[in-house]
């Protein structure tokens, strides 16, 4: 997911990579908002640091990476170097992208039910 922070008024927003049929709600996770922290405090940009633990709601995220002008402002602002640290695989996740419309995978048509034989038994007309 993509962890926006607005410095102009120190609100913060969580969205979500939608991901293609997984049959959930998907998106916005955090609407932009200023967001307090477990001892009362708010979350600023200081709390935006590579490597460490956003707790947002008593939910976790991981800071593994940021954009260029984000890293030049951690650096050039704040005093923050670190460098990106790799996404831990997702065994689950290779599987659905090798499953994808795309890639030629004679599993993929059991999923989908234009591939599917069996759809013109189950269709009601």
């Amino acid at each position: 997911c993509n962890i926006y922070f607005f410095t102009e008024d120190g609100s913060l927003k969580i969205v979500e990579k939608p991901q293609l049929n997984s049959g959930v709600s998907q998106g916005t996770l955090v609407r932009r908002a200023v967001i307090p922290k477990s001892d009362g405090s708010v979350i600023s940009e200081y709390d935006l640091v590579i490597g460490e633990d956003l707790i947002v709601y008593g939910r976790s995220y991981r800071l593994v990476d940021c954009d260029t002008a984000t890293r030049g402002y951690l650096a050039r602002i704040l005093g923050f170097t670190s460098g990106t640290q790799s996404v831990p695989a997702d065994s689950y996740q290779d599987y659905r992208n090798s499953l994808q419309p795309g890639v030629e995978n004679a599993d993929w048509g059991k999923f989908h039910s234009k591939k599917n034989e069996n759809k013109t038994f189950v269709e009601a007309k």
